[in-house]
């Protein structure tokens, strides 16, 4: 929806300028789409070579151009070199390129009348349009934060005698940036490598000398790397912005100099899982004969499949013939190819955890680094346990934070009841989503078979018996130090003294709602409630929202008083374990509830939780993927979304009232019916209805809810108020219609309704029942009114904020990341 509203408006435009090398095209590219995505136009300048050597990639790979984003705009211009040039020569490319550029490029800016420039920290001599066009420059380092330091250092290393102004070392010493950062010899320095003549280095350093300076000019220095890699080298340089680690889209092939053979993906299909060598040498290695011949060897030698990209310039004095023959001498035991979609190669899964050959810090290009660390391709993965209640809106949050953990490098073992095992897996679409480092395992619950396995009131009681002891087996056998376990599962914590494991809670419910838990027991001593739940004092609870005592989740959790005993019993025995946790995990944000978290110990929200496609989710039902397609024929903000969660169950009074609703409101409805929604309609008058309305609403029986609330048609959401739906409706910005089940829903609806006021509650009549009018009525409230809608934008922006890099959940991610890593 905010997409839809920015393309009212010009789009801001943004001139992209790279240095005309592989490595540094490549990052600024992907740099290019992320900005387009967000709303930008972008002026991508190319020179004219490597423009025609960038589209000839294109028609070999079978592209014309498709492969380009609609906001991106080529342009080119000359490098100053003659067309017999040789552009594998960094000095005298890089002399001729301001003199044959600068002045067409301040012509593009002001035709364009472009207000930024996004400049290769290499081509810092754009910055001079900032005095002569009056334009804003963001420089971005193609390197890591740890050598632009250095880079600025070069001038003060050549005054202090350690190296000459050829880059010669005259005193091999240690550098260090920061007490914590690694040191480097001055001899590996970027710049003593660089070059094959003092000529060449001394080129390098002048130009260091000249441009430094200049750098105040910038706006800011983007980096393509990440906070929790370079914390220490980050902190030097002034107004730095780590964005990394860039990723290009699949699609994005509008970036590269030579073709990519993905046909290399076919071959590593059939590859057993970790099996396979990648050994890459990026764009600008150059090997003689000896080391060419020595690497092809050894690769022989290993006896592992190896994927080796040579490109056409890799070797000097090494002719097809020697390499077809080297491919005849491996068969099909190693695939050499020309150029490889690396991104990919390194995602997939045949590819091995260090095995991966390539030019650490290669020059001029960090990104191989990069990537590799992105798919954790690093050090021994840290491993994880996650333990979730065995219910359908308490697996979902956790394998979302599982999903997070395995992007930042942690192995998981993700531990379902084994009834909820199998359906998980029945109702996937893809098994192959599953990423590596995620493992599916399964316990037993307890249960017998023919048990109803989703009688939470029943299964409470049993777990921790039948449970506990296979999880204790299954930490000491695995050496496992951390469990992440749903505070449902809290009894798991008496595993912190009998195994010695570290362990954090994962609140499935709100701050408010786990603040509230812990004050049960003090509303059982002063009598509001009794130890079965039943209400002795009716009054308004006053934590943040106020609850009414009759709403507080344990006295509406359970159908019969013993039920309610087992349930409250439970609390009040897990709460005094609850100390015993490292952090509290919450899905949900500072913003949303700063009054509720501070009432916690060790809390880090970390919400909302989302997970990107197409991983799973651990849906315990199929998700009906048409209804997206039904949804892109509805106009924006036409259609009510209702979906009411896995455990809600209606009587026939109460779905009889809300499909009659449903058709009096007059608009138009996706509605999400599982199959023990109900028990007492008759399927015969249920297909009739169906055809009634069709065209005029769909009904599926579980639906891809995060999707669907991101959809432009989808005006508001008709709900039960589970605080995954609630987290997922805010960070969508869609307004609610509330009509809570049990539990915490109450609570969440007050949140809805009084402190957000992001959307209306729908009154039940004296028989319990929401009537067809009072559906009616509300709908047409809330979708006229626009303080509401607004209310609900807002919302969905703070979440948006708290989750990017910099935000305040994303922020405490990296904390649960880094307290996870200490073992």
């Amino acid at each position: 929806m905010a997409m839809a509203m920015a393309a009212d408006a010009p789009r801001p435009r943004i001139m992209v300028l790279p240095f005309p090398a592989q490595g540094h095209i490549l990052p600024l590219m992907e740099l290019s789409h992320r900005l387009v995505d967000h709303g930008f136009e972008v002026d991508f300048v190319n020179t004219d070579f490597n423009h025609a050597r960038i589209l000839t990639a294109l028609a070999a790979g079978g592209d014309t151009g498709a492969a380009v984003h609609a906001g991106i705009h080529l342009a080119t211009f000359p490098d100053g070199m003659g067309p017999d040039g040789d552009r594998t020569d960094i000095v005298q490319l890089a002399q001729g390129l301001p003199a044959a550029m600068l002045g067409r490029l301040e012509e593009l800016v002001r035709a364009q009348k472009t207000r930024w420039v996004v400049a290769d920290v290499s081509m810092s001599w754009a910055l001079d349009l900032a005095g002569t066009a009056g334009v804003r420059v963001a420089l971005f380092s193609t390197f890591s934060a740890a050598i632009f330091v250095l880079r600025m250092r070069v001038p003060k290393m050549v005054e202090d005698g350690i190296i000459d102004e050829s880059a010669v070392v005259k005193r091999n010493e240690r550098i260090k940036l920061s007490p914590n950062t690694p040191a480097i010899d001055a001899a590996d320095l970027h710049w003593v490598r660089f070059g094959n003549s003092n000529e060449t280095r001394r080129f390098m350093i002048n130009g260091i000398a000249k441009s430094n300076p200049t750098f105040a000019l910038a706006d800011t220095i983007v980096c393509n790397t990440f906070h929790a890699i370079e914390s220490e080298a980050l902190a030097l340089p002034k107004a730095a912005l780590a964005i990394g680690p860039l990723e290009a889209p699949t699609s994005n092939s509008a970036s590269q100099l030579w073709p990519e053979d993905t046909a290399c993906l076919a071959w590593l299909d059939a590859q057993a899982a970790g099996s396979v060598v990648y050994v890459a040498f990026g764009s600008f290695t150059v090997f003689d004969t000896a080391r060419l011949q020595e690497l092809a060897d050894g690769l022989a030698l290993t006896k592992r499949p190896f994927l080796w990209v040579v490109r056409p310039n890799f070797a000097n004095g090494v002719d097809e013939g020697w390499l077809d023959q080297f491919r005849r001498r491996v068969g099909d035991k190693g695939l050499v190819v020309g150029w490889a979609p690396q991104q990919r190669v390194l995602s997939h899964p045949s590819v091995m955890n260090y095995h991966v050959i390539t030019l650490v810090g290669e020059i001029p290009r960090k990104n191989s680094t990069t990537e590799t660390t992105f798919m954790a391709f690093a050090a021994p993965k840290p491993h994880v346990l996650v333990l979730p209640f065995p219910a359908q809106g308490h697996v979902i949050p956790l394998m979302e934070l599982s999903h997070r953990l395995v992007d930042y490098g942690f192995k998981i073992d993700f531990i379902n009841t084994e009834f909820n095992h199998d359906r998980i897996f029945k109702s996937m679409q893809n098994k192959g989503a599953i990423p590596e480092g995620l493992n599916m395992l399964s316990i037993p619950d307890g249960m017998d078979p023919d048990d109803d396995h989703t009688d939470i009131g029943k299964m409470v009681g049993g777990l921790s018996a039948v449970m506990l002891s296979p999880l204790e087996e299954m930490i000491r056998s695995k050496k496992i130090k951390w469990v992440i376990a749903d505070v449902s599962m809290s009894w798991v914590l008496e595993l912190a003294n009998t195994v010695g494991v570290r362990i954090a809670l994962f609140s499935t419910y709100s701050a408010s709602v786990f603040a509230l838990r812990m004050k049960l027991p003090k509303l059982i001593e002063d009598g509001i409630i009794d130890e079965s739940g039943n209400v002795k004092v009716h009054e308004m609870i006053q934590l943040t929202p106020p609850i009414d005592s009759t709403e507080i989740p344990w006295v509406s959790l359970g159908s019969t008083p013993e039920r309610r005993i087992v349930n409250i019993q439970n609390v009040i025995r897990t709460n005094r374990l609850i100390a015993l946790s490292e952090a509290i995990i919450c899905n949900t944000f500072r913003e949303v509830e700063h009054e509720a978290l501070p009432i916690l110990t060790n809390p880090l929200p970390v919400g909302p939780l989302v997970v990107p496609m197409p991983k799973p989710t651990g849906h315990f039902l199929s998700e009906d993927q048409t209804c997206l397609t039904w949804l892109d024929t509805q106009a924006p903000g036409s259609v009510i979304y209702v979906a009411f969660g896995s455990s809600t169950v209606f009587d026939a009074a109460r779905f009889h009232e809300l499909t009659n609703g449903l058709v009096l409101s007059g608009w138009l409805f996706i509605w999400v019916v599982r199959p023990n929604f109900t028990k007492e309609i008759d399927e015969d008058w249920f297909n009739q209805f169906k055809q009634i309305v069709n065209g005029k609403g769909l009904i599926v029986t579980w639906a891809p809810q995060q999707r669907v609330l991101s959809h432009p048609s989808v005006a508001c959401f008709m709900t039960h108020c589970g605080w995954n739906s609630t987290m997922e409706a805010v960070l969508h910005g869609v307004p609610f219609l509330c009509c809570p089940y049990f539990a915490d829903q109450f609570c969440n609806q007050s949140y809805v309704c009084n402190v957000w006021k992001t959307g209306l509650k729908l009154c039940s009549n004296e028989q319990g029942v929401v009537t067809r009018e009072e559906i009616k009525e509300k709908v047409v409230q809330l979708l006229r009114d626009e303080d509401i809608k607004a209310r609900a934008v807002m919302w969905k922006n703070m979440a948006c904020a708290s989750i990017r890099e910099g935000g305040s959940s994303h922020a405490n991610l990296l904390r649960l990341v880094n307290l996870l890593r200490e073992g």
